[in-house]
């Protein structure tokens, strides 16, 4: 769908930018096979309640997504859908972290939203959200070049 045709249907349907963390800001996601997974169950859970996504990024501690809702779905029962399933999800596929986190919580229990009100505003949300750089990864691939370092663990 071009952006034109997008910002021509948000009469019906609108946009938002969503934004959630980790629970206590934690860099669970940081591991990409953890960060892999845990798109694709995204995916898995707009596409099978018919929610639409444009976008979405998945950093160490936080996930951004733009999606269009329908006017007769609820924005707080989609981030329950997505936030609820993807936890189930996670803990199933990586039992040691509910170890790690002393209890099995993924997310915190809020959420930011901003909807999109026009083209530019659209365009600009985009960009933010394909530019918006993962400081963990990015201090990780720095210290992978330090002298003497020695990886341990997944994030290799």
């Amino acid at each position: 769908m071009k952006i034109s045709d997008t910002i021509k249907s948000m009469g019906k349907q609108q946009i938002y930018h969503l934004v959630f963390s980790t629970y206590k800001r934690r860099e669970i996601l940081l591991n990409d096979d953890v960060r892999r997974q845990t798109g694709k169950w995204i995916k898995e859970i707009c596409e099978e309640n018919k929610i639409r996504y444009y976008i979405f990024k998945i950093l160490a501690d936080h996930v951004h997504i733009l999606l269009k809702k329908d006017k007769k779905q609820n924005l707080s029962q989609i981030m329950q859908l997505i936030k609820g399933t993807s936890t189930f999800n996670f803990f199933i596929k990586y039992p040691d972290f509910a170890i790690d986190l002393k209890r099995k919580r993924l997310w915190t229990h809020g959420y930011y939203y901003i909807e999109i009100k026009d083209k530019i505003q659209y365009n600009r949300t985009i960009k933010y959200i394909r530019n918006n750089r993962d400081r963990f990864k990015d201090e990780l691939e720095v210290l992978k070049k330090a002298p003497g370092f020695t990886p341990v663990g997944d994030n290799q």
